[in-house]
């Protein structure tokens, strides 16, 4: 099977005229294919051998490119043309066996990866939990996890849940888990990667929508909480909307714990290391507002309300770490982070 992805020894024939091997190079998939036909019609085993080459290495150069979705009309090209080779359960032409059969190992090899390892069919199959989005940012920040620090980061009840979650996620390939020992590593895989790539990943220059939200940041809270309102349709999973939704929350102090869960809900989407800087900008405005204190008088407030509470919203102390950092406080920064993990 390893010989399949190896080029034979010899090079592409470069020869004179439009029918040479050269020819070959310049043609999309499709016409490669039409050629393959037509080398099998003329039993010119020296072009089929070239072509063989050339469909080899497309397949190697989509797998390692990760263009899993391009693998579609490829696999149909493969189908069709073994099936017109061996209609009727003879070959049309012995010489070619060789070749033909490493076509067939090349279609069930894709077929698999297809089936398998598409982020398309990851990103649907991640959909049907409403733990897959916290999930896939999660990882892509930590790196690695164990399933009992999911467990707690996501607020899962049992670890029955968690393990059904990973074992419905890893057949997917959005996640890998990997013992060590007596230990579980839960890990992105590659669909996992692509997915955070281009769905889920925020952009570093941020847009117009985060600008206007940093404005709406003004005494008035009701106009404040409408305009936020508006923003968030437009984009419900954007974290630093949803963390400035529950910092405007918790200036109303009987939604002390709607608020809390507003900023869990924004760090477990990804309120990380890449908003930092408007996470900072919101503390500046604050500040010049006379509102800091306030601020963290009641981010403290809400880890320390009520155990059960704060068990809940746990990960909100990074929001308090950051603050800390902010006012130069580094010990009691590195504190909540270490509580919040």
């Amino acid at each position: 099977m390893i010989g399949i992805f190896k080029v034979k020894e010899g090079k592409l024939k470069i020869e004179n005229g439009l029918e040479g091997s050269a020819y070959l190079l310049g043609l999309s998939i499709d016409d490669l294919f039409k050629e393959a036909y037509k080398a099998i019609e003329k039993e010119d085993i020296d072009k089929l051998n070239d072509i063989g080459i050339l469909v080899k290495r497309y397949f190697c150069k989509k797998i390692a490119q990760f263009q899993i979705e391009e693998l579609a009309p490829y696999n149909k090209l493969l189908v069709n043309f073994l099936i017109w080779f061996d209609w009727g359960g003879e070959p049309k032409w012995d010489k070619a066996v060789p070749i033909i059969n490493e076509f067939e190992t090349i279609l069930e090899l894709s077929q698999i990866i297809s089936d398998t390892e598409s982020p398309q069919k990851a990103f649907k199959e991640l959909n049907k939990s409403s733990y897959g989005v916290p999930l896939v940012k999660m990882l892509y920040e930590k790196k690695m996890m164990k399933p009992g620090e999911i467990r707690e980061a996501l607020n899962i009840k049992t670890m029955q849940q968690v393990s059904n979650l990973l074992y419905t996620f890893e057949k997917a390939g959005i996640v890998i888990r990997e013992v060590d020992g007596k230990n579980v590593w839960v890990s992105l895989g590659m669909p996992g990667m692509v997915m955070y790539k281009e769905y889920f990943k925020p952009e570093t220059d941020f847009n117009t929508i985060d600008i206007r939200a940093l404005k709406s940041l003004n005494p008035n809270h009701e106009k404040s909480k409408e305009t936020l309102q508006q923003l968030i349709e437009n984009e419900p999973d954007n974290p630093f909307l949803i963390y400035l939704s529950g910092i405007v929350m918790l200036e109303d102090e009987e939604k002390l714990l709607d608020a809390g869960k507003l900023l869990k809900k924004a760090v477990l989407l990804g309120l990380g290391e890449i908003y930092k800087r408007l996470v900072i900008d919101v503390f500046i405005i604050l500040e010049n507002m006379k509102r800091l204190d306030s601020l963290k008088d009641r981010l403290f407030k809400l880890n320390t309300y009520e155990d059960k509470i704060s068990v809940e919203i746990k990960p909100t102390l990074h929001i308090l770490g950051w603050l800390y950092e902010y006012l130069g406080n580094t010990p009691r920064a590195n504190e909540c982070h270490r509580l919040a993990s």
